[in-house]
């Protein structure tokens, strides 16, 4: 069957649909479709079930991600096939995601969420880099991120800078983060929080500051150790993997011991806006 690609791109993906990428670290990954047969894992390893919506499959060098549409959406049925090399990946779809257009037959698009965040978790693992569970910021065109687990006080921060002077939101829920040359650099993702902030942009990372509702706008200096810890639980890890998890690892350890860390109690209003920009031009 010849089918294209919808193009029908909407909501957070839009801006990180583009032909040209223009900073540096750029790096290609073939994605390409299957809507014949989708692999049979039941006589392959399985190395992890969330019991929710994917589990994980091993075959020596071969990983198969399969996905659960009853938990995730009607319209998504779909498996993933990749090596640990991760240079190209293979999406395998059910005729349920085919549909008609005028006289031509197209697949809505497959590489959405929860399916990128995996595939780029195991990417970001060989290109120095990680996803956080973060808020993003440039701010004067330095980048800063506020990691924190849900109700931490990403959304509320991010709010009280959206649409200050000097500064730009770059996600308010999901970042990611990469060593490239010499320095680390943050990254917007498709993957918003409640304030539905997904930015297509980068940003120098200049600083760590973990987060907490508080009374008053405080900051506290943290050693990488300590820094370390915090970041575990608010990073994409695949435990389950022995391979792939200590290059993470190994990359957050690096990012610590280069970037200053914080932790910042701020009081949900803008006044935590001027007190973090005077903290950091100090």
């Amino acid at each position: 069957m010849d089918a294209v690609l919808s193009q029908d791109i909407t909501g957070p993906y839009k801006p990180f649909y583009v032909k040209e990428y223009p900073y540096t670290g750029v790096f290609n990954i073939n994605v390409s479709t299957d809507l014949q047969q989708i692999p049979q894992t039941e006589k392959i390893k399985k190395i992890f079930d969330s019991e929710q919506s994917w589990s994980m499959f091993m075959d020596k060098d071969q990983y198969y991600l399969s996905l659960d549409p009853s938990v995730i959406s009607e319209k998504l049925n779909c498996h993933a096939h990749f090596d640990k090399n991760i240079t190209a990946a293979t999406l395998y779809c059910r005729n349920i995601q085919i549909q008609k257009n005028n006289s031509r037959t197209e697949i809505n698009n497959p590489f959405c969420y929860p399916l990128d965040q995996l595939l780029l978790m195991y990417i970001l693992s060989n290109k120095a880099g990680a996803i956080f569970h973060a808020a993003g910021l440039n701010l004067n065109g330095k980048g800063y991120i506020f990691p924190g687990r849900s109700g931490a006080g990403k959304s509320t921060l991010s709010r009280q800078f959206s649409g200050t002077k000097n500064s730009v939101m770059l996600s308010d829920d999901r970042v990611i983060a990469r060593k490239i040359g010499d320095s680390f650099k943050i990254f917007g993702t498709p993957w918003p929080g409640d304030e539905k902030i997904a930015e297509n942009k980068s940003a120098q990372l200049k600083g760590i500051f973990f987060i907490s509702h508080s009374t008053e706008n405080i900051v506290k200096d943290i050693k990488p150790v300590e820094a370390l810890k915090k970041l575990m639980p608010v990073t994409s890890i695949p435990w389950f993997d022995r391979d792939v998890m200590p290059k993470i690892l190994n990359f957050c350890e690096e990012l610590v011991s280069n970037i200053p860390a914080y932790q910042l109690y701020f009081k949900p209003d803008t006044e935590v806006v001027k007190f973090l920009e005077e903290f950091v031009d100090k």
